[in-house]
């Protein structure tokens, strides 16, 4: 019987501990929610985005409005 309730003790403490190293790590790294994006402007009426992987040049903007 001694046996049993040195076992629950242990367990007992063990999880105390567990939770308290959870507990201080989540305070230290916990994330906070990022700022939104601002939208992207409004598409003008009629006008429509078209892009040409042809004449793409390496690390240039990558559509034209027409």
């Amino acid at each position: 019987m001694k046996r049993i309730v040195g076992i629950l003790v242990v367990v007992a403490a063990l999880s105390v501990v567990i939770w308290a190293i959870l507990e201080f790590r989540e305070g230290r790294y916990s994330s906070y929610a990022s700022q939104p994006e601002t939208p992207a402007p409004q598409q003008s009426a009629g006008a429509s985005l078209t892009y040409n992987f042809d004449t793409d040049a390496v690390g240039g903007y990558a559509g034209q409005v027409s």
